[in-house]
């Protein structure tokens, strides 16, 4: 194994071991959590998550994804003022439109304690929050600094967990299960903004010269151009399906879906997402100095990640119904069905989600963009017709989870024919 090899399988150990720890944080504490928070509660937090992380996303116009692939520091300082700029504005819009319509706010209250101000606050930390978060990310991988990534996440679960139950035993409600949430990112970003600055990275030092941002901007204008449509719509593939559940099932099966989610879909996602972030990284090096090894280096990638993955989703989906309602308490226990019934869509979610990355590092965001609206589309289908026909929740879940499994086959088809050469 080359010294390259051996540092690329390091970091995604490292890594791999802070977000592991983090989730197992989160998965640990969720039966506490469904003890002080009805479903009703849980399915308006996921909603929540779901809203604020794709208005964020937006807001920073993937900027942020440019910024592992600056020329220098100065250049990615330039994006990451870029990124935080286009957030604010966002948040901004966002506040306004919440005060001019209650019927939004309506549309996610369900404590007649949160007023209008508060619930429009949450709203606003919650975008700001979540962009911060997602630009320190990026740098982190710039800068290599793995090990601050991971050590990062085990804060920001830690620290959701502890305020989510505190806020649920003082009978805060659905206040209590977002402040936790937004603690979480706060904390994340502070950890890693403080641990960047021992690494000699200035997150957000220095004057936006106007000519600068504008000649950066111009520089990687793909990103906004065709990045950005299209991980609004790869997160709008994964944000809908909340919100259709909510609309058509009601905020306790919402609850439900969020918490396999919890358990299942977002420790899958997160973890695929942080070997995405190493995988980027050394990707973006293979791509410039030795091409030829693209292909055998994704291949490998997505068979090990598969080999691991493939027996604990199969024993999860075997025993989700007999294990969820005395873990987590029988209001829960419907989401057991649901947890097995969504688990072809979560293997699919994890084998790929690494690799998601690489059509961007070759240059390739049109084939990304249609594929991520093709996935839109299928997803809102395989969500909305089998509720309006009338479909049980499960069914529906089920017919999702294979759409959604089917879609990231077809993805990887798709990679693999545009990188042959």
């Amino acid at each position: 194994m080359t010294e390259k090899r051996r540092w690329t399988f390091s970091n995604i150990k490292t890594l791999s071991l802070g977000i592991g720890l983090s989730q197992l944080i989160g998965v640990l504490a969720t039966p506490l959590i469904t003890r002080v928070y009805p479903p009703e509660a849980i399915g308006v937090l996921g909603l929540y998550i779901s809203v604020t992380g794709l208005l964020a996303l937006l807001g920073t116009g993937q900027y942020h994804a440019a910024i592992p692939l600056a020329e220098d520091e100065s250049e990615g300082r330039l994006l990451r003022v870029l990124s935080l700029s286009g957030v604010c504005a966002v948040a901004i819009l966002a506040a306004a439109g919440l005060l001019i319509s209650s019927k939004l706010q309506d549309s996610f209250v369900i404590d007649a304690r949160v007023s209008k101000a508060t619930f429009c606050c949450l709203i606003t930390a919650g975008i700001v929050f979540q962009g911060v978060l997602v630009i320190l990310q990026m740098t982190a991988v710039r800068a290599a600094a793995f090990q601050p990534l991971g050590v990062a996440r085990m804060w920001q679960a830690a620290t959701t967990v502890v305020v989510q139950i505190l806020g649920g035993v003082a009978g805060l409600g659905q206040i209590g299960v977002i402040f936790g949430d937004l603690c979480g990112r706060a904390s994340f970003s502070g950890t890693l903004a403080r641990k960047l600055k021992k690494c000699g990275v200035s997150v957000f030092e220095g004057g936006l010269i106007l000519q600068s941002a504008q000649r950066v901007a111009a520089k990687y204008w793909k990103f906004p151009a065709w990045s950005l449509p299209s991980v609004g719509c790869n997160q709008a593939a994964l944000a809908l399906p909340r919100v259709i559940f909510y609309s058509q099932y009601g905020p306790a099966v919402a609850g439900w879906f969020y918490l396999a989610d919890r358990v299942i879909g977002i420790p899958m996602t997160t973890l695929g997402q942080g070997i995405g972030k190493v995988f980027y990284s050394e990707a973006s090096r293979v791509v410039r100095e030795e091409r030829s090894n693209l292909r055998p280096f994704v291949l490998n990638v997505l068979a090990t990640t598969a080999r691991y993955a493939v027996l604990p989703v199969i024993l999860l989906a075997l025993g989700a119904y007999w294990i969820t309602g005395p873990l987590f308490g029988e209001s829960w226990a419907p989401a057991g069905h649901m947890i097995a019934a969504l688990c072809p869509g979560f293997f699919m979610r994890l084998v790929v989600n690494p690799v998601i990355g690489i059509l961007e590092v070759v240059g390739r965001q049109q084939i990304l963009f249609i594929w991520n609206c093709s996935m839109l589309i299928l997803v809102v289908l395989a969500s909305v017709l089998p509720a309006a026909l009338g479909a049980s929740y499960v069914t529906t879940a089920g017919i999702l989870s294979l759409a959604q499994a089917t879609a990231r086959l077809a993805f990887i088809v798709i990679i693999l024919l545009v990188i042959k050469d």
